[in-house]
């Protein structure tokens, strides 16, 4: 089916993505290192690029993770939970940041359950940050691992830097590089455990098994941020999957 994607070999997946890896020459043999995180409340494992360390160097990104054991409604419980949030210096300026969305806050629970009119709105919101927002790649619906899932992919650029063009000539380069800072980015929603219920009918009263997972990435560079959406996430003892479906994004 064209909204479910095969179960790849992981060292082909990692072929997928190999241009996110900084730009150091790598062996045509030799696959990119990776790392993995662990996830535990859903039994998943998400395998990323090496070269993707943590924002503060003095707190290095975890391998392993389980939620807190706080109780939903609590007042100290946040919404969102942001585990995982790293990034890459190499020629892309690449990130990516993987949260969890948990019954804290019912309401949030509820809207996010919504995966793809969630997706848009959310994407929206974080590329205002970076410019004028812009929808690449409107909200798709699929499946992983029988999970609802939602994808949208979009860009924004600095609003003083709409209409600026480079002057032809030998410095012609440099200026299209001064002003060539569009951000580019992508966002994935997906149930974190199978549903019990029809997609689309949440029940009234959401629990931590309702939980919503999401996945956000952001680059410099349009062709690094396919590749990331790519990168292999297992539920279980299931065969690696490619995050997003190849297929779904042509």
């Amino acid at each position: 089916m064209l909204l479910r994607s095969a179960a790849l070999p992981l060292l082909v997946l990692m072929g997928l993505f190999s241009g996110v890896c900084s730009p150091k020459v790598q062996s045509q043999s030799q696959p990119p290192a990776m790392k993995t995180f662990r996830e535990q409340d859903f039994n998943l494992t998400f395998i990323y690029p090496a070269d993707f360390v943590a924002v503060d160097p003095k707190t290095p990104a975890p391998a392993i993770y389980s939620l807190p054991a706080t109780k939903a409604g609590a007042p100290d419980a946040p919404c969102v939970h942001t585990p995982l949030s790293v990034g890459s210096n190499g020629a892309g300026n690449s990130a990516l940041v993987f949260s969890i969305i948990d019954d804290a806050c019912p309401g949030i629970l509820r809207d996010a359950q919504k995966l793809g009119d969630f997706v848009h709105t959310q994407l929206l919101r974080q590329l205002q940050r970076y410019g004028t927002p812009t929808i690449t790649q409107d909200s798709r619906l699929y499946t992983f691992d029988n999970r609802p899932a939602a994808v949208i992919l979009g860009s924004a650029t600095p609003i003083e830097q709409l209409g600026a063009s480079p002057q032809a000539g030998p410095s012609s380069a440099k200026a299209q590089a001064q002003v060539s800072k569009t951000t580019y980015a992508a966002k994935v929603c997906l149930f974190g455990k199978v549903p019990a219920y029809t997609f689309g009918k949440p029940p009234r009263e959401l629990t931590a098994a309702h939980s919503v997972l999401c996945f956000d990435f952001t680059s410099r560079r349009a062709d690094l941020l396919q590749p990331l959406l790519y990168l292999p996430l297992v539920f279980e003892d299931l065969a690696p999957r490619s995050l997003v479906p190849a297929a779904l994004l042509r």
